[in-house]
């Protein structure tokens, strides 16, 4: 908004009257280059000093050249320009009596103090002082009322923005309010997995002391597999040698067996001879 409110200031048009009651206007564009307009020829000033900060009070054709009247704070200065805008008269400084003569060429109170020109003798020296004083008051209260302007604009993107601001911090709200509730039930079910936690680790109590006590069963196991193993070693080194003992046995009875079927053999074969005969 302040941005906008500027932008309308500075494309502003400042009417001035003329001298030669021509249609002169001088204006100010966006990049603060002024030029005047005279019916509809635009003239392009070429302004060699530094007037940023200065105050356009009239602008006069005259023959062949414009003069400009300008002013910063109690000073008051006049430039002039020829037809194609370019300086031919540098900003010069203007004293009192030089000033109440541009009053009455441009025909314009430049200075604010109720009158075009020098002021009536009949006046007293206090209303003199009083025309002073309701001039500083008139260039205060413009003053004041720019100023008023700046912020009232300045106010109003405020409240733009803190609208905006109420906006973010309702969806906020209701966004925090939505986390709020996701972390009571998020509170609510960690409660529950302490809970179920908690019953694990008495499980877990549980079956370490029942492992404790299949650890000490299996080491009685493992030392009565070890005591049966050297039994059953021994026992297999008895049967062992109780089996070789009959091997040794049995093979003597087969030799004697065979020197019988032996014997058996060769008297068939003797029979067999006596037989044939």
């Amino acid at each position: 908004m302040y941005f906008f409110f500027c932008v309308y200031i500075l494309l502003t048009m400042l009417d001035i009257k003329n001298s030669d009651n021509i249609d002169s206007k001088i204006h100010k564009d966006v990049n603060g280059n002024y030029f005047i307009l005279n019916k509809l020829h635009k003239i392009n000033l070429n302004i060699k000093n530094d007037v940023s900060k200065k105050k356009i009070l009239g602008c006069c054709k005259m023959t062949n050249k414009y003069r400009i009247i300008w002013s910063e704070n109690d000073n008051f200065y006049f430039s002039e320009y020829n037809e194609e805008g370019k300086e031919i008269k540098k900003l010069t400084i203007m004293t009192k009596n030089l000033l109440k003569k541009q009053e009455i060429l441009f025909g314009q109170d430049l200075n604010g103090d109720g009158f075009i020109g020098e002021l009536p003798k009949s006046m007293s020296v206090n209303n003199r002082q009083n025309i002073d004083i309701n001039k500083n008051n008139i260039n205060t209260n413009k003053n004041n009322i720019s100023t008023n302007k700046i912020n009232i604009a300045t106010n109003k993107t405020n409240i733009d923005f803190n609208k905006q601001n109420i906006t973010v911090n309702r969806k906020n709200i209701f966004t925090n309010k939505d986390n709020i509730n996701i972390n009571k039930k998020n509170i609510s079910s960690n409660k529950n997995n302490i809970d179920i936690n908690r019953g694990n680790i008495a499980t877990n109590k549980n079956n370490i002391s029942t492992n404790k006590n299949n650890i000490s069963t299996n080491k009685n196991n493992i030392s009565t597999n070890k005591n049966n193993i050297a039994k059953n070693e021994k026992q297999i080194e008895i049967n062992l040698e109780k089996n070789w003992n009959d091997y040794c046995k049995n093979k003597k009875k087969c030799l004697r067996n065979r020197e019988k079927i032996d014997h058996i053999l060769e008297r068939l074969q003797i029979l067999e001879k006596k037989f044939k005969k």
